[in-house]
């Protein structure tokens, strides 16, 4: 029987979890240096005990490649000492998964960015990194960059031009700091997700080219990008659902992930015009895509408050209806009553009714 040695001892040792490769340790010098060389896929720091022997694993795993701090198991290191996080973290220099999700650690950009061979960085979940999106320049392998409600993140999307060949995922929501302009992230060719609500990124959806986000496959954007939640006045929303079926049609997938519901936001005139009551119709003021077999299209939707069934108007086709024979038909003409509903309060109507006219269908819904 051949002996293991070398890297064929390291590439085994792998499979193990970090506990397992610490007792292989003990066996013989020569698997205590395979140790030194093995890819130790995963260490979770969810007891302080582990936190405070990071700098030993890091001697003894010099080159793990999966690091994540469970925050809320780690009370005792709410601390606001640079040199202690940084004591911490020292010596994973191949690390390229880092995730701090709800760490109390209280530390700055140098504590993540030493790592210059990360390529997956979560720092979302009220974690207190102070950083700004400019500092990620010193990471030219990051592929994901996932950041929830971290209020302490600042900088502009255009600071990310430094990732424009590697960028994959892009997760920055519930972080108002951030600012920018959509569009400075369209020609990235590797983007395949991008959530940026609950941010200041502008942007409008009927500025997005068809050569724009050639790999986009998911997309979230937030009320500051026009049409991207909201849209301010009725006569915008042909333009706005085009900009979107242009989207889906490229990429069906995303059309199915994502919401594509539509507001007529509650600041503009338009809406504010309309009055209502707790026992009345909901005026349509809501946009939605509609989907029936092959065909494709939007229109205004409201609410009975008393039941919560929505009640439409009629339906803004994209592309035209399947002939008998073709691929679909028999699946459209089979949901289409159930797609439209058999109560059409708003047959005719392709925008929504006047004011007045939606009271008299109030008046008349209550009587």
């Amino acid at each position: 029987m051949g002996v293991l040695h070398g890297d064929l001892l390291a590439r085994i040792l792998s499979y193990l979890p970090w506990t397992e490769v610490m007792n292989c340790r003990v066996v013989s010098r020569e698997w205590r240096d395979a140790a030194l060389i093995t890819p130790v896929q995963e260490l979770i720091v969810d007891e302080e005990d582990i936190a405070l022997a990071l700098p030993s694993l890091a001697a003894a795993f010099p080159c793990l490649q999966y690091l994540e701090f469970v925050g809320g198991r780690l009370p005792n290191l709410d601390v606001n000492d640079e040199l202690f996080v940084l004591t911490l973290l020292r010596g994973f220099h191949q690390l390229t998964s880092l995730v701090m999700i709800k760490a109390n650690l209280q530390a700055s950009a140098p504590c993540i960015m030493q790592f210059h061979s990360l390529e997956a960085l979560d720092v979302g979940g009220n974690c207190a990194l102070v950083w700004n999106l400019a500092d990620l320049s010193a990471l030219p392998r990051l592929k994901t960059l996932s950041c929830a409600a971290n209020y302490k993140l600042t900088g502009d999307l255009s600071s990310l031009q430094v990732l424009s060949q590697t960028l994959t995922i892009l997760d920055l929501y519930y972080c108002p700091e951030v600012t920018g302009d959509l569009h400075a992230l369209a020609f990235f060719p590797c983007l395949e997700r991008l959530k940026v609500f609950g941010t200041n990124v502008t942007g409008d959806v009927r500025k997005i080219k068809s050569t724009d986000f050639p790999c986009l496959k998911e997309i979230q954007l937030g009320n500051h990008v026009y049409g991207g939640r909201t849209i301010n006045h009725i006569e915008d929303a042909p333009k706005v659902m085009e900009a979107w079926y242009r989207f889906r049609t490229r990429n069906p997938g995303n059309f199915e992930r994502n919401h594509h519901h539509l507001l007529l936001a509650y600041e503009a005139p338009e809406r504010l015009m309309y009055q209502e009551t707790p026992d009345s119709l909901v005026a349509p003021l809501s946009l939605e895509m509609v989907r029936i077999g092959p065909r494709c299209g939007w229109r205004w939707i409201g609410f009975k408050l008393t039941s919560g069934n929505h009640e439409g108007c009629e339906i803004n086709w994209f592309n035209t209806e399947p002939r008998p024979g073709d691929n679909g038909h028999d699946e459209y003409v089979r949901d289409l009553a159930v797609k439209i509903g058999s109560n059409r309060l708003y047959r005719g109507l392709f925008v929504p009714p006047s004011p007045e006219e939606h009271r008299r269908m109030c008046s008349k819904w209550k009587s």
